[in-house]
């Protein structure tokens, strides 16, 4: 097994965004059935592995939803061993959501490429090939990470009731 070098932490940092964004669309429906897991649930996992850790309010932020419809959410992926609260040591009214072990490795099974593989490649590259690349799929993230421009729903106008 390698050893974690600091030094390409940021390139892994830059795939591991680059994977959340990318790999949004390409799961199947026997993944989820296996892991008991939703979209909303693998959505929240996605955003807590990219950052690290979030707290409620943060996750709410990211997945677009009210900080009181994160709590239900959580509490299943913690449930199920999939994420942890982790109290802040500095302000109690904090609570962090983190990745468990089992969190992590059910992110690494949906991977194209396995971690380790992926950094033995990484770590063959050159140093300016890695700058590159971590330019490359940063722009590539931000990319994805733009909404979507779609059309406006047409909707029907709405007929006064007949009295």
């Amino acid at each position: 097994m390698l050893q974690a070098d600091p030094a390409m932490e940021p390139l892994m940092a830059a795939f591991r965004r680059f994977r959340a964004n990318a790999m949004g669309g390409a799961m199947n429906l026997e993944f989820f059935v296996r892991n008991n897991l939703t979209i909303a649930q693998m959505r929240a996992m996605f955003a807590i592995a990219q950052e690290g850790r979030l707290s409620g309010r943060q996750l709410a932020r990211a997945l677009h939803i009210s900080p009181a419809a994160v709590v239900p959410l959580c509490d299943r992926l913690e449930r199920d061993g999939y994420v942890s609260r982790v109290p802040d040591t500095v302000d109690r009214r904090i609570t962090w959501f983190e990745l468990s072990e089992s969190g992590t490795k059910t992110l690494e099974e949906i991977s194209w490429v396995s971690p380790s593989r992926m950094m033995g490649a990484l770590a063959r590259l050159e140093m300016t090939d890695r700058e590159a690349l971590i330019r490359i799929l940063e722009s590539l993230a931000n990319t994805l990470e733009e909404p979507e421009e779609r059309p406006a729903i047409q909707r029907a106008p709405v007929r006064a009731a007949a009295r």
